[in-house]
């Protein structure tokens, strides 16, 4: 088990936000390895954070009002995870690349005008979030990153890539930025490939359809078309198919409903999110409410509770 440290403010207004550190607290907490200080008023973080709390491994100062980063923050050698979205910071200090061990940083909604150029060099760089900022370019040292899985990058003034590619996805980044970093030749190896080619010649082969299939068949028996036929008649009910008794009826209506409350519960955690959003925020085995993101729209809900989607939905069944 890893000792944490709360300071998490979570209301609407800032009355009782902390404005700054207690440093008083934190010298007596330099064992800590997960900080989480988000939803406050902090302007600055002291040059002595890193020294107090070096064994951080994980850092929440997301929903702040930060400006800048001391360069000191780049001695938290064992920080693997970063969240400083919603602050106001504008750029970074070069000391941000001695990171060696950060895997995931989250940058958004700030006012980042600029990356440092060594971003690229930082070994264990998995995920990176720097969209809805006022980016113009992204290091090209990005495309030489062996690491780097996931890069979010929307809403930003890039030329470099476009800002067109940044939109599309982490993928078409990732690939407009290791084209700018062509790969040095490798060396051939000797030996048979264990590929087999699916052309030959310069045509590729085509299974013909087959008119047999079940899928074909069933598509035929629905419709009263063969399978050429570009006219469709809706589908029908099953052959063997058979009405449900009132009760039964009504049961799997209600089965329905609730199944469509906890969907609804459930994924209030990636509401509003593209799907590299979702990859970025949540592992595969983290979609749970203790792991949600605890933004301003999500944290108005408590555990246990639907939106006003399933509320739409029950309002219209009745």
């Amino acid at each position: 088990m890893f000792a944490c440290l709360f300071i998490q403010h979570l209301k609407e207004d800032s009355h009782d936000a902390l404005v700054e550190f207690p440093l008083e607290l934190l010298s007596s907490v330099s064992f800590y390895e997960k900080f989480d200080a988000s939803f406050n008023c902090f302007t600055y973080i002291p040059s002595e954070f890193s020294i107090y709390l070096p064994h951080l491994s994980f850092v929440d100062l997301s929903h702040n009002r930060l400006s800048y980063l001391p360069d000191s923050f780049g001695y938290l050698f064992h920080l693997k995870t970063l969240l400083l979205n919603n602050n106001r910071l504008q750029e970074l200090p070069e000391s941000f690349c001695y990171l060696a061990r950060l895997q995931k940083v989250d940058l958004s909604h700030n006012q980042l005008k600029c990356l440092p150029q060594n971003l690229g060099s930082m070994e264990s760089l998995q995920s990176l979030n720097v969209s809805y900022n006022e980016l113009d370019a992204l290091p090209l040292t990005l495309g030489k990153s062996k690491s780097l899985k996931l890069i979010l990058a929307i809403f930003n003034k890039c030329k470099c890539p476009p800002q067109k590619i940044c939109n599309q996805g982490s993928e078409s980044v990732l690939a407009y930025l290791r084209n700018q970093n062509p790969k040095e030749p490798e060396e051939k190896l000797l030996g048979k490939s264990n590929e087999f080619p699916r052309v030959r010649g310069d045509v590729f082969v085509l299974a013909p359809s087959n008119p047999h299939t079940a899928r074909t068949q069933y598509v035929q028996t629905q419709t009263n078309t063969n399978a050429t036929s570009r006219i469709k008649t809706p589908l029908r009910p099953p052959v063997n198919a058979h009405y449900l008794p009132p009760d039964e009826l009504v049961d799997k209506i209600v089965g329905c409903l609730y199944g469509a409350a906890i969907g609804d519960a459930v994924g209030l955690c990636t509401e509003f999110m593209m799907p590299d959003e979702c990859q970025f925020h949540y592992d595969k085995d983290s979609l749970s409410w203790e792991h949600m993101v605890k933004d301003r729209h999500r944290s108005k809900w408590q555990k246990g509770d639907w939106t006003d989607s399933f509320d739409q939905t029950v309002s219209r069944a009745l």
